[in-house]
């Protein structure tokens, strides 16, 4: 028994509105971590902050899209149901909905697939997310042109369905590669699912309320929730540094020098000492308030200085004590090395001074 017209259109009316408030919401989330990324991170490079002000600048438009969409259906058709309905097929203010999401998820697939690259070098992996990622992108362009073309826009079905199968087959490798440093991709993979079963089976059988209600809805909030995933993970590198220093080799996925050329992390240089560890311990004077038992250096009794510094036969000059090289173990107050002088066998408890006094210039404090 066919579904009753009154149903759909109120399926169809209720899933505008319902999407166009959850894009305000989510926009007003994606503003308070654009804030919190201007005050917290003025350090990053000038491409990641590039990224970030165009991915302000397309979830904007994304939400004035939204409320223009809210205003032509409940003010300037109030009374007309049939082209209330009926909006997302005639009206222009619809026609941008894909290019808007195909731009946003392009430029955050291409964000995260740069960390996949920082985590993994493997190519052929990031190589197949790019390809993926582009044809996405090229499908929502080729999948526009019959939108602006065709009133319905019935021929666009299609490309647009191709466009998000092929989002969603990148996403949802990219996520499976990168499942324990970027689980905040997952909700964008998942409503892109949504998004691409629904769209599916308006193209391939008769228009029920459910996959309408779900393809609105997914396809209105899809750029916010990529763009969410991202700022996340820019705005939590502080606390995935701290997570990610319980382990015993550490790679630095998401340092804010990671994004310059010169980056420890672009030459995927492993290293033997968590990252917060330099951090925290400029801040106690011990330096090591944030290590085990098992990991804090243990105490070495200081060699007695000569009862005769300036005798006549001064005994020959000790080797000078190599630098601490367990970065696990090593705070700032235990950069210690012997004098190197002759006849002195104190420690340089200060980077060029000694207990004797003696000026040491050639030691380069570590």
């Amino acid at each position: 028994m066919p579904v009753p017209q009154t149903v759909m259109q109120t399926c169809i009316l209720g899933a505008w509105d319902f999407s166009v408030c959850s894009c305000i919401f989510l926009q007003g989330v994606l503003c308070a971590q654009f804030a919190n990324y201007m005050t917290l991170n003025k350090r990053d490079s000038v491409w990641m902050k590039l990224f970030v002000a165009g991915l302000a600048l397309l979830t904007t438009l994304k939400t004035l899209q939204s409320l223009m969409i809210m205003w032509v259906q409940n003010v300037a058709m109030f009374g007309d149901l049939e082209a209330g309905v009926n909006i997302w097929m005639t009206h222009w203010v619809w026609k941008g909905t894909v290019i808007l999401e195909a731009a946003t998820a392009f430029c955050v697939q291409m964000f995260f697939g740069r960390r996949l690259w920082a985590i993994s070098r493997n190519a052929y992996l990031v190589i197949t997310c790019v390809v993926l990622f582009l044809g996405g992108l090229v499908s929502s362009i080729v999948g526009i042109i019959p939108i602006l073309t065709n009133p319905r826009g019935d021929s666009a079905t299609g490309w647009v369905g191709a466009h998000l199968g092929v989002v969603l087959c990148g996403d949802l490798l990219l996520t499976g590669s990168t499942i324990f440093y970027l689980l905040s991709a997952a909700p964008a993979a998942l409503c892109a699912l949504i998004n691409f079963i629904a769209v599916m089976k308006m193209a391939t059988a008769t228009w029920t309320p459910a996959p309408v209600v779900l393809e609105f809805i997914a396809n209105m909030v899809l750029p916010q929730l990529y763009a969410w995933s991202a700022m996340w993970t820019l705005n939590s590198r502080e606390e995935i540094w701290m997570d990610a220093g319980n382990s015993a080799c550490t790679i630095h996925l998401l340092e804010t020098s990671a994004d310059s050329s010169n980056s420890e992390t672009s030459r995927h240089q492993y290293q033997d000492h968590p990252d917060p560890l330099a951090k925290m311990s400029t801040a106690f004077a011990d330096g090591t308030s944030y290590l085990s038992n098992e990991l804090k250096p243990k105490p070495q009794a200081l060699p007695k200085p000569l009862s005769s510094p300036t005798s006549a036969t001064p005994p020959s000059r000790p080797p000078a004590m190599p630098l601490f090289t367990n970065h696990a173990t090593m705070n700032v107050n235990a950069r210690r090395v012997r004098c190197p002088e002759a006849g002195c066998e104190l420690y340089l408890h200060t980077p060029r001074k000694c207990l004797n006094g003696h000026n040491n210039t050639n030691i380069i404090p570590l």
